[in-house]
């Protein structure tokens, strides 16, 4: 085995040898491994905490932990075992570029999964169909808003600039917020309508 080991070591594919390449693979699937095993530990204790209570809160922690991907996982691995080994620059930014946007994704959907538990859990203790309604409306406001921020953070790592993007969603916010005025003012009169029961 050690002579195995000595021969494969003098052998190099693409600037690494092959005994770099095993130990960056043994890295991938040991970090993936052990994020999917914390996964399942900690989804059962929680959902065995949350069928002992009466809260909805503790419901949507356990969507949340549920909601992570398998692919978040090989994710992570692949960003930890590209520090074992040497690779080329344009390699390297294509694996930095896909980690970011997986996890990216990840982000997003373990946010959307939250906002959507508590706006639920939240209109469960209300009745009517308004209710119903304005749970919908807050739900696509937030999905809005967690993948607008998701979508400019992977931009970023990207290495887009934005502040451009950023000046210009400011500029046409303004000149959309001026066009649609009488509608915003009555959407907004809707809503605080809505809390204050007048």
């Amino acid at each position: 085995m050690r002579e195995l080991l000595r021969y494969w070591a003098t052998i190099e594919v693409a600037g690494n040898s092959i005994v770099e390449w095993l130990v960056a693979a043994a890295v991938l699937l040991g970090v993936a491994i052990v994020l999917r095993t914390v996964q399942g530990f900690v989804r059962g204790r929680m959902r065995r905490r949350a069928e002992g209570t009466t809260t909805r809160i503790d419901d949507v922690f356990v969507d949340v932990v549920r909601a992570t991907s398998p692919w978040s996982h090989l994710a992570v691995g692949i960003a930890v075992a590209r520090n074992t080994i040497d690779l080329d620059p344009g390699v390297a930014n294509v694996i930095r570029i896909f980690c970011a946007v997986v996890i990216g994704l990840q982000f997003g959907r373990w946010g959307q999964t939250a906002v959507s538990g508590a706006i639920s859990a939240w209109a469960a203790g209300r009745e009517g169909s308004q209710s119903v309604t304005m749970a919908a409306g807050l739900r696509f406001l937030a999905r809005l808003v967690i993948w607008t921020v998701v979508l400019l953070a992977i931009l970023s790592n990207m290495g887009v600039e934005l502040s451009a993007v950023i000046a210009g969603l400011g500029v046409g916010g303004v000149a959309a917020a001026l066009a649609v005025q009488s509608t915003l003012g009555d959407l907004i009169a809707g809503v605080s309508m809505y809390f204050d029961r007048p």
